[in-house]
């Protein structure tokens, strides 16, 4: 009797780990925290199209493509096409680079690309709101094509800057909110500056499947030389993230404007993928008897 019943719990056991290895075709589940205790919706430094988040974990690469069509209220439309590489690096660091093509009527050109970095202040959670601070300087490289404030410009593309001041936090669990104050000064341009900020909400409905949420951008515009009074663009509407895989997000948005200066809809859509990092790092997910 006790040799049967050594064999049969040896042979439970080794049942049981065969459950924890076809675990895995049921589906996986991110590990956390990121390398800077970050959680899993942290961990692409990007909470929405509007709205930057904190940094990578160190050597983790996020790639995405960005786009945005604006419907004017003066008639046709202009789109902007933005590609984007940021790496993750060591003490909170971290670079970025885009891109940025302009579309209007027949029109298609290069307009900028960019280089940045941002420094987070502390690691996730140890700062109220997880404070970040991102530069970037712009380059202009061909034509203004797009303009979200005025008819169709053609003209050369000015060099210029740009500030951020991102936070983040999970108040309730499920229940993420991210934000980012802005300031932009295109150099030697028309559009002498704006001030603005950003602000994403969403709701984890399907764990590391699907979140549900709303977005809104906030602009002022002035420019220098011109006789006019600053713009103000206000856009707000619903946001949808799916994740079809671990490193994968697409994201769609439509964005609806709110004062004279805005687009009748500022319809934003993204495709993103992620490398290294905690995504990276995944469990089997358990499996009930």
């Amino acid at each position: 009797m006790a040799a049967f019943a050594a064999i049969s719990a040896a042979a439970e056991e080794e049942n049981e780990h065969r459950v924890v290895v076809n675990g895995q075709e049921a589906g996986e589940e991110f590990e956390e925290p990121g390398g800077y205790g970050q959680p899993q919706w942290a961990e692409r430094s990007r909470a929405s199209a509007t709205t930057k988040l904190y940094v990578l974990s160190p050597f983790e690469v996020f790639i995405g493509a960005l786009s945005e069509s604006d419907i004017l209220r003066h008639g046709g439309s202009v789109h902007d096409l933005t590609q984007e590489i940021e790496v993750g690096l060591p003490y909170r660091f971290e670079l970025d680079f885009e891109n940025h093509l302009g579309l209007a009527g027949s029109r298609v050109a290069e307009t900028e690309a960019s280089i940045g970095a941002r420094y987070a202040f502390a690691a996730w959670g140890k700062i109220p709101l997880n404070p970040t601070l991102s530069a970037m300087y712009q380059f202009g490289t061909g034509d203004r094509v797009v303009d979200r404030f005025e008819q169709t410009r053609d003209r050369t593309q000015s060099g210029g800057y740009e500030l951020r001041l991102l936070f983040g936090q999970e108040f309730v669990p499920r229940l993420q909110w991210a934000a980012n104050l802005f300031f932009q000064n295109d150099l030697g341009s028309a559009h002498d500056r704006q001030i603005g900020f950003t602000q994403d909400i969403a709701y984890l409905v399907v764990a590391d499947k699907l979140e549900l949420g709303a977005e809104m951008r906030y602009t002022n515009a002035t420019r220098r030389g011109e006789n006019r009074d600053a713009a103000h663009e206000f856009v707000i509407g619903p946001s949808v993230n799916w994740k079809p895989n671990l490193h994968t997000v697409v994201s769609l948005a439509p964005l609806f404007g709110c004062t004279a200066e805005s687009p009748r809809v500022s319809i934003l859509a993204s495709v993103s993928l992620e490398f290294g990092g905690g995504e990276s790092k995944t469990r089997p997910m358990p499996i009930s008897r």
